[in-house]
């Protein structure tokens, strides 16, 4: 069977909100990469998170401070999330 062309293949993250408390830490999630008219997307398990929330996100690239721009589906098990380099804002 052969794979569909259906753009980059999504990439594990970690992730961490940049305010939170002492005791949290990073979660796993995929990266999304922008495909066509769509833009990247993180994909995280756990909690609902808002609009503009900053998180540290953690690849084999290292780490950067994002921004969720916009919010494209939340359930109580998962956020799919727009976002941007925090020093976009």
């Amino acid at each position: 069977m052969r794979r569909r062309d259906a753009g980059p293949l999504p990439q594990p993250v970690r992730a961490m909100p940049s305010i939170t408390h002492s005791g949290d830490s990073f979660q796993r999630g995929l990266r999304l990469p922008a495909n066509g008219n769509r833009p990247a997307l993180l994909l995280l398990p756990g909690r609902p998170f808002s609009q503009l929330r900053e998180f540290r996100l953690r690849d084999e690239n290292g780490e950067q401070l994002v921004r969720v721009s916009k919010l494209h589906q939340q359930s109580p098990h998962f956020q799919l999330m727009e976002y941007r380099p925090s020093e976009q804002f």
